[in-house]
């Protein structure tokens, strides 16, 4: 008889159908950096956009890999996303790759303290890894 049970254990999953998770993104970010300033950069010529259109919000995120080379501009735009204590989850997209809808996951974690916004990212794609102290741009 405990066999059955067994059985029909394993069964409930498959019989009441599995569904992958959804993900939701609130793209809200409610943080004493954004309110100091949305435009964030460094002396070589990192930068970080807060961007709210009014109907959707936005960041950008770049910088050059080799800081004397404007040819090694590396950036990306990151449209969906959830912050929660100084943690922004998501994806992004690669303006390096224009031509493609392919998006890489991304983590930022942010700190703030006597006007400088430290970031750090941890993401896929030209992004990858990096660490970045700004002040504000505007």
């Amino acid at each position: 008889m405990s066999k059955f049970w067994i059985t029909c254990l394993l069964l409930i999953p498959i019989i009441s159908g599995c569904s992958e998770p959804t993900t939701t993104f609130t793209n809200e970010i409610e943080s004493a950096w954004v309110d100091a300033s949305t435009e964030w950069g460094d002396a070589q010529g990192s930068q970080l956009s807060y961007v709210d259109s009014g109907t959707s919000i936005h960041l950008d995120l770049g910088w050059y890999t080799n800081p004397s080379d404007n040819n090694t501009w590396t950036m990306g735009y990151i449209d969906e996303f959830t912050y929660e204590n100084g943690t922004l989850t998501g994806t992004y997209s690669s303006f390096q790759n224009s031509d493609s809808d392919e998006l890489f996951s991304i983590t930022l974690t942010f700190s703030y303290a006597s006007g400088t916004l430290t970031v750090v990212c941890n993401a896929g794609g030209v992004l990858g890894q990096k660490t970045l102290t700004l002040t504000s741009a505007t």
